[in-house]
């Protein structure tokens, strides 16, 4: 995907401004990929250890409370940066994934001691 953002572009649309801005977008999706495969690994194997409760506050904290706000302020605000428009969502994204990609398997390694 980050290699072939052009391209993969490129085949849905000929117009170069959406072109240019669903590239910029998806080198964002290929970067989630990376927390998203390491968050829904380790939330199945908490779900074998019957362990649904504490990954359920640790995902709703993640998304709800840190990636959606992050999205927000990097998307539609100065806050910190100067408004990035839907880049700023999908890094708000990003990070919530990332923690997410780091609690879940922090809780697992000590769920499986």
């Amino acid at each position: 995907m980050y290699l072939m953002a052009t391209p993969i572009a490129q085949m849905y649309t000929p117009l170069t401004d959406v072109v240019v801005l669903a590239s910029s977008l998806i080198v964002i999706a290929a970067i989630f990929q990376f927390s998203d495969a390491i968050q829904v690994v380790a939330a199945g194997a908490l779900r074998g250890y019957k362990d649904t409760s504490v990954p359920l506050l640790v995902v709703f904290v993640a998304y709800w409370l840190i990636g959606l706000p992050s999205g927000y302020i990097l998307g539609l605000t100065d806050l910190l940066v100067p408004a990035m428009g839907a880049a700023g969502f999908w890094y708000g994204l990003v990070i919530g994934l990332t923690v997410a990609a780091i609690l879940l398997p922090w809780r697992l390694f000590r769920l499986a001691r």
